[in-house]
C-alpha cells in the first residue's frame, strides 16, 4: 500500500522548514479599511492544532468517534474559519464542508443525513435555523485562544495509508439534478 500525504503532513513538514514564512494573510477590518497581517507557516499550525484540541475536547462527551462525519457550515471567508475547518480534519473527523449559499436547513439537512453526519459546526449566525436539528449543533464562535483550548491532546497525524480513505466532503450544487449530490474527497486525489 502506498503511503499518501495530506494537506497537514504537507503543512507539517513546510512548518518544519519554513517556520516564519507567511502561510496566511489575515484580514482585519478597521475603520480606515481593511489591513492584513501574516501568519506564518508555524503560527498556522499551532492555530490548526488548539482549534483541533478544542474541536476534540467538545464533541468527546458526544459520543462523536474520529473518523465520524462532522459537518462544517461556514462563511469560509476569514481565518477562524479556516481554522475550524483544518481543526476538525486535524482533530480526527471527517470535515463534509456545505456551502453557505444552502440557505434551506433542510436541504443542508439531506446532505448531512446522506454523508452520516454525527455532528454540524456552523457559523453562529445559523443557529436559529438550526434549533430543530437532529444532530448535534456546535457554534463557530471566531478564534479560539489556545490557552482554554490545549486541553485534550490531539494524538499524532494520522497516516494515510489506503488512497481511498475520505478526507473531506463537498457536494454539489444541485443545479442539474435539482438536488446536491456529495464529492467525496480520498487521500488519493488530495
Amino acid at each position: 500500500m502506498a503511503d499518501f500525504s495530506t494537506p497537514l503532513t504537507a503543512l507539517r513538514a513546510t512548518a518544519k522548514t519554513q517556520l516564519y514564512a507567511t502561510a496566511v494573510k489575515q484580514k482585519h477590518n478597521a475603520t480606515t479599511g481593511p489591513r492584513y497581517s501574516d501568519v506564518s507557516y508555524h503560527q498556522f499550525e499551532n492555530d490548526i492544532e488548539a482549534t483541533a484540541s478544542y474541536w476534540k475536547k467538545t464533541f468527546l462527551p458526544h459520543d462523536i468517534s474520529e473518523q465520524s462525519v462532522i459537518g462544517v457550515w461556514l462563511k469560509g471567508t476569514s481565518y477562524e474559519d479556516l481554522l475550524h475547518i483544518w481543526g476538525v480534519f486535524r482533530a480526527g473527523y471527517t470535515a463534509q464542508l456545505i456551502l453557505l449559499r444552502m440557505t434551506d436547513p433542510s436541504v443542508a439537512h439531506e446532505v448531512l443525513t446522506a454523508a452520516g453526519a454525527a455532528a454540524l459546526v456552523h457559523d453562529p449566525y445559523l443557529a436559529s435555523v438550526l434549533q430543530d436539528s437532529t444532530i448535534p449543533t456546535f457554534s463557530a464562535n471566531g478564534l479560539l485562544s489556545k490557552s482554554e483550548s490545549k486541553l485534550t491532546l490531539v494524538g499524532p497525524l494520522p497516516k494515510m495509508m489506503d488512497g481511498d480513505q475520505i478526507l473531506m466532503i463537498y457536494h454539489t450544487s444541485g443545479s442539474t439534478s435539482g438536488a446536491p449530490k456529495l464529492v467525496p474527497i480520498t487521500a488519493r486525489w488530495m
